[in-house]
């Protein structure tokens, strides 16, 4: 009889994929984010490439479709359209920290590399993620050799932008999409932002908003907000959330999805536009 095939390679493999993710578990969302500076790595001096941008974020496409990633995506592209040269650098671990074993270290997304950080070990603890992290990211950008660096809140990736600056010499501009104090309470089954008092910025979101050479946000209302915590006015700049302009076309009189999902006339829907990434944040359970 024909000798079956082993799977232990395929165990093997599905073995390390967990041991990975959960070894991140730590630095997730419900995780307590530490407030330990991150090292600037060892590195050389580098000719910083004009008009390279190295954008430095927590996940990407096409693996994670957020209001975020596909902001990156938006920034990116319009960078490409006006003559710059941008790359994006996901967080260390990601997409393998979302179930996405057979993640590639490059993904070419409408002609904007997205570089991934996979190392075949993660630390424990936000610390030691975070200082790894920059290693990382240093051997990139000496291969790279950005001009600027663009670091997405949260404040991880813009202490990691940061610490790269410390030792490249690279200004840093840090977006600010969300206040992460802000959501929280809402995001706990059962309580909502009125069960207690607003939470105060966590220490290095403050930091982050303070030493970068540039602050975007994207919107009047968070630009005060940012200044109001010590940012110069100078520094802060507002880059608004837009529309592609394929939505602003007239709509279709929508019989045929209805046709096709069996809807008549006579029954009442309603349509969920988010991030279904968060459930207990979108409330989602009541609907």
């Amino acid at each position: 009889m024909p000798r079956r095939p082993s799977r232990r390679p395929v165990h093997a493999l599905t073995l390390a994929a967990s041991v990975l993710a959960a070894r991140a578990r730590p630095s997730g969302p419900s995780a307590e984010p530490s407030s330990a500076p991150v090292p600037a790595p060892a590195g050389r001096p580098i000719r910083p490439v004009p008009g390279r941008v190295l954008h430095l974020v927590t996940d990407g496409l096409p693996h994670q479709r957020t209001g975020y990633t596909l902001r990156t995506q938006a920034l990116a592209r319009a960078q490409s359209e006006a003559g710059l040269d941008p790359h994006v650098v996901t967080r260390i671990g990601f997409p393998v920290t979302h179930g996405v074993f057979d993640a590639r270290s490059l993904d070419l997304l409408d002609g904007v590399p997205q570089h991934r950080l996979l190392p075949r070990w993660l630390p424990h603890g936000d610390g030691p993620l975070l200082a790894r992290n920059t290693e990382l990211a240093a051997r990139l950008v000496e291969r790279l050799r950005p001009s600027v660096l663009h670091a997405a809140s949260d404040h991880g990736n813009g202490r990691v932008a940061l610490a790269l600056r410390e030792t490249y010499g690279l200004p840093v501009v840090y977006e600010v999409r969300s206040l992460p104090a802000e959501p929280w309470p809402a995001r706990t089954p059962g309580r909502s932002g009125a069960d207690e008092p607003r939470p105060t910025l966590h220490p290095s979101e403050t930091y982050c908003l303070r030493e970068a050479d540039t602050v975007l946000a994207p919107s009047e209302a968070l630009k005060a907000d940012i200044v109001a915590r010590g940012v110069p006015v100078g520094r802060v700049r507002v880059v608004p959330d837009v529309v592609d302009p394929v939505f602003l076309q007239p709509p279709s009189d929508g019989s045929a999805p209805r046709a096709r999902f069996g809807i008549v006339a006579r029954d009442r829907t309603w349509s969920q536009i988010a991030a279904t990434t968060r459930a207990v944040y979108q409330s989602l359970g009541c609907l």
